[in-house]
């Protein structure tokens, strides 16, 4: 049985090799369904589906970080990290701005449950897989002793993904050229790798051009003054602090390691995240959500 390969799904059109959750099969289609319901979120986040290309990367990972996102320590943590992550005082998006910019009540409300739930998620996953980096890099992930771990517990989720599921993820291929344009233009704030990484949340918003052409006001002179850079940087700092208080890590016995040729590209991949892609996502998302309209609108 393989678990996480991706012999068992369709490629999705990510620029970089990634499942989509549509075409997902057999073993990859459980783990993306526990990973939802572990994390509370109605969307798998692409770190997990480029994972799934990894063979037996994504299956072994989450066999490690389910019992910790399970128990709520990583909730826990990704508290303390947006608790102390400082945001920059921006002025709100009206409401006015919004349906002038075509996005109507129900548009407005997804907005937020995009946000939501990117806020969740790579506060959470920034912990977890810094953590498993650190852990991977230690050496104690390596080595015969890993086959008498035993199997990891799995307590209930402190929370269920439950409500409404997002919006389908738009390829860039479906976006007209200008929304096209904003969404690559989007990418790079905050951008200090080489930017080939396309973050899915900006393919979600991509349904309502208007909102991103407001994000991308909203966010481009914290880009231009390095304030996101340095955001992300704290980001970082944080979730390696917090991550130094996860634990216990035990490999899944139960889940054969990856090769360690391919264990050297997960590593590379949890790096590339963390260290770029999810740290700007964090202050960029908690950025975008305050910004929103707070009181509720009517949608009747």
């Amino acid at each position: 049985m393989s678990l996480g390969g991706g012999d068992e799904a369709t490629m999705s059109d990510d620029p970089i090799p990634a499942v989509s959750e549509a075409d997902a099969r057999g073993d990859v289609h459980r783990l993306f369904e526990d990973i939802r319901q572990v994390l509370g979120v109605p969307v798998v986040n692409l770190i997990f589906r480029h994972l799934a290309t990894l063979p037996g990367c994504l299956g072994w990972s989450w066999g490690v970080l389910r019992p910790l996102y399970a128990s709520g320590q990583v909730a826990d943590a990704a508290d303390r990290l947006g608790t102390s992550l400082p945001l920059p005082t921006i002025g709100p998006v009206s409401r006015e701005s919004l349906r002038r910019d075509s996005v109507d009540a129900l548009g407005e409300r997804a907005i937020g449950r995009i946000l939501d739930s990117y806020n969740r998620s790579n506060a959470m996953n920034l912990v977890a897989l810094t953590g498993l980096l650190d852990w991977l890099r230690s050496g104690a992930a390596s080595g015969q002793a890993l086959a008498d771990v035993e199997p990891a517990s799995r307590p209930a989720p402190r929370d269920s993904a439950g409500g409404e599921r997002l919006p389908p993820l738009l390829s860039l291929e479906d976006m007209d050229e200008g929304t096209r344009a904003l969404v690559l233009a989007l990418n790079t704030f905050g951008e200090r790798g080489d930017g080939h990484v396309l973050a899915s949340m900006y393919r979600h918003l991509a349904h309502w051009p208007g909102y991103l052409g407001l994000a991308a006001g909203l966010l481009r002179p914290l880009h231009a003054n390095g304030a996101l850079e340095r955001l992300a940087d704290d980001a970082l700092r944080c979730a390696r602090r917090e991550a130094r208080q996860l634990g216990p890590w035990a490999a899944p016995r139960d889940v054969p390691a990856p090769m360690h040729a391919t264990r050297d590209s997960l590593r590379n991949a949890l790096d590339a995240f963390t260290s770029n892609t999810i740290a700007k996502m964090v202050p960029i998302a908690r950025v975008l959500r305050a910004a929103l309209p707070t009181a509720p609108d009517d949608i009747s």
